[in-house]
């Protein structure tokens, strides 16, 4: 009996790996489709508010078969530059009652922020056909970061360059700053040109990001420290959870004004605490866990938990607003802290809710 649950769980596990684009480089299903992911206008979400003026500017949903043992895999990217929403599509075309598809597409896909037209698409399958990992926006561009390999579109969706033995693969967050970009991984941290994608320099120690100048760095398990800009003087942070190190303590910081964000992440849940870049004192943290990873657009933080999105000041912590979302179409949800992503540009925010495949634009009057 037990060779039988064996053979059944090495199965399922063959057949999410054919579905997987980790699966790509075996023979089934093939990379590259003769035809394009499709995007129709949806009204599939409702969302407002009680507190704050909220209205839905676009709402996307993308047309693909639906396998139910997959549904709502591997679409994981969005970024938002002034004028365009740039997402990452996974798209397959399946044959009458197969299991697996019979070839998949990835795709950089662009919309204009305000009306959700087209814009333009990139083919990954077709030149890197590296499993996706995660795509960052940049001031002139977005960095697409695949399974050892980097590579750089500008706003119009034309190649700039690509790293293709880039060393690491566990990089989850991109700091720009100046003309290098910087990227910390479990382990070590690395330097590359944004103009060429050359890689300056690797580091192993325990940098976490720089911002504005700033360098932030892990002291040990439970403290990290912060550089100032122009001059030598240091004051450290303590850490909630000791049990992780490097890019691990803070998955995410972001510097607005004279404060630092500082976002932890403790098992699934993560937590916003703000700290003063002139003394180093705490001014205030999150009240509950929120899911994945919160964006920061002008003075406000916006971060997703159990379909709403919270509102808060920068300043203070103090909630401002929160956003419902409530599903009205037909599509079966099942949504997980990883299902739903969100990116903004001053008060434009964007939302890929990944079960149902849909994209929608919010205009936020806070």
């Amino acid at each position: 009996m037990r060779y039988l649950v064996s053979i059944g769980i090495v199965s399922i596990f063959l057949i999410w790996l054919h579905q997987s684009p980790l699966g790509n480089g075996l023979p089934f299903p093939k990379v590259g489709c003769e035809t394009h992911t499709t995007f129709r206008d949806s009204d599939g979400w409702q969302a407002s508010s009680d507190n704050i003026a909220v209205r839905t500017l676009w709402q996307k949903t993308e047309d693909r078969p639906i396998l139910e043992m997959f549904n709502g895999a591997e679409n994981s990217g969005i970024a938002v530059l002034p004028d365009r929403v740039i997402f990452h599509s996974v798209f397959w075309e399946q044959n009458p009652d197969a299991v697996l598809p019979s070839c998949t597409e990835q795709e950089i896909v662009a919309f204009d922020l305000l009306t959700g037209d087209p814009q333009w698409r990139y083919p990954l399958s077709q030149e890197y056909s590296r499993p996706y990992r995660r795509i960052h926006a940049l001031s002139d561009g977005v960095v697409i970061v695949l399974d050892g390999i980097l590579m750089k579109l500008d706003s119009e969706g034309q190649y700039v360059w690509s790293n293709e033995g880039f060393p690491s693969r566990s990089i989850d967050t991109i700091y720009e700053d100046s003309n290098n970009l910087y990227l910390p991984s479990k382990t070590k941290f690395y330097v590359v040109s944004n103009e060429t994608g050359e890689l300056l320099q690797i580091t192993n120690t325990h940098l976490i990001s720089v911002l504005n100048g700033n360098i932030i760095s892990a002291v040990d398990e439970s403290r990290i420290q912060i550089q100032l800009v122009g001059n030598q003087e240091r004051f450290e942070i303590p850490i909630n959870d000791p049990t992780i190190r490097n890019a691990d303590i803070v998955p995410f910081t972001d510097i607005v004004n004279d404060i630092l964000l500082v976002f932890e992440q403790i098992g699934f849940r993560r937590s916003i605490e703000a700290y003063s870049l002139v003394n180093g004192q705490l001014l205030w943290m999150s009240e509950d866990p929120f899911e994945g990873l919160p964006v920061v657009s002008g003075d406000y933080v916006y971060a997703y938990r159990d379909l709403s999105i919270e509102i808060l000041e920068v300043s203070t912590g103090h909630q401002i607003g929160t956003i419902d979302l409530t599903a009205t179409g037909e599509r079966q949800l099942n949504i997980s802290p990883y299902e739903v992503w969100i990116a903004s540009y001053d008060n434009i925010l964007i939302i890929n809710i990944r079960d149902t495949w849909d994209i929608i634009a919010l205009q936020i009057d806070a």
